[in-house]
């Protein structure tokens, strides 16, 4: 029987089948990973294990919350996280005595904050930063007769420990003049936000806000309904037809099971890049490789088919 190097015709094959079975379990793997079923959580940043290696954070997707354990397994601290979906990350002070969370939902944050008194973990109270980042905003905000400006969504960017109780909580918040970061009519206008706070005993406390429009400074006081301008972009029709194409080849693929992940995964995609509606560049850039994604997908799927 001729081998596989006696046989180049065969060999090349097999290289393809090969190829082609690899390219299936990656993007199985990739929808599996991108696919959050509703109310459960991911570890997405941070670190699990503390500097000292001593505590480590633990999922309990089941309770829909997070643990603080010991080295022995004990749990010392639970931290409940619905609907975190998006993802929570985990920032351990540079001595191991503090401990902040950031879990991600939908439209918000949800900040847990713990320190080590004596020799047991505590909760620390926060304080409600919302009302901080309002106040400050408001010299910033189109001031016009019509409807108030609220705070209506926060995405976390990144925390920076400054000393061992001392860090900076980055994130990205936008204001909006109608009923829902979903309404089409509202104006809106997008910060990034720098917040400094400190641990207290039992508490922290906020001793610097610092608001800074992620736009030109002309255009800060408010953005002029930038869903209506992304809509309007000759790169928004033909993009959109191009997902659409993708994404209904990919699900006429897939079994009724396979589908409602898909859809889920698209949901979160589409729910994701309403964030970048205030910079069209890098919207249309994640609606491309969405498109990749999706393509890479059928592929896969038409070659197990």
């Amino acid at each position: 029987m001729p081998t596989l190097h006696q046989n180049p015709a065969r060999a090349t094959r097999w290289v393809r089948l090969l190829n082609r079975n690899c390219l299936l379990i990656l993007t199985m793997l990739s929808l599996s990973f991108f696919v959050l079923l509703p109310g459960h959580a991911r570890i997405s940043g941070g670190n699990q294990v503390s500097p000292d290696q001593r505590f480590r954070i633990e999922s309990l997707d089941e309770e829909e919350k997070f643990v603080l354990l010991d080295k022995s397994g004990n749990r010392l601290l639970s931290f409940d996280t619905p609907n975190a979906s998006r993802g929570v990350n985990i920032f351990w002070s540079p001595n191991s005595q503090y401990l902040v969370i950031a879990a991600q939902w939908k439209w918000g944050v949800a900040l847990f904050a713990a320190e080590m008194v004596g020799s047991e973990w505590q909760m620390a109270r926060l304080p409600e930063y919302s009302q901080d980042i309002e106040e400050r905003a408001k010299p910033l905000l189109n001031r016009k007769a019509g409807p108030a400006w609220t705070l209506q969504s926060d995405y976390f960017d990144r925390l920076d420990w400054l000393n061992n109780d001392t860090f900076e909580y980055k994130t990205a918040v936008m204001f909006g003049n109608g009923k829902s970061p979903k309404d089409e009519e509202e104006d809106r206008a997008d910060f990034d936000c720098t917040l400094t706070m400190k641990f207290e005993p039992g508490h922290v406390t906020i001793s610097n806000v610092k608001l800074v429009p992620n736009m030109r400074p002309s255009e800060a006081p408010a953005i002029a309904n930038p869903s209506k301008q992304i809509e309007s972009d000759p790169r928004y029709a033909p993009q959109d037809a191009r997902l659409n194409q993708v994404y209904a080849a990919l699900r006429s693929k897939l079994s009724p099971a396979k589908r409602e992940k898909l859809r889920l995964m698209e949901r979160d995609f589409l729910d994701r890049r309403e964030h970048f509606r205030g910079d069209p560049d890098r919207f249309f850039s994640v609606t491309e490789e969405q498109i990749a994604l999706l393509r890479q997908m059928l592929e896969a799927a038409k070659t197990f088919n």
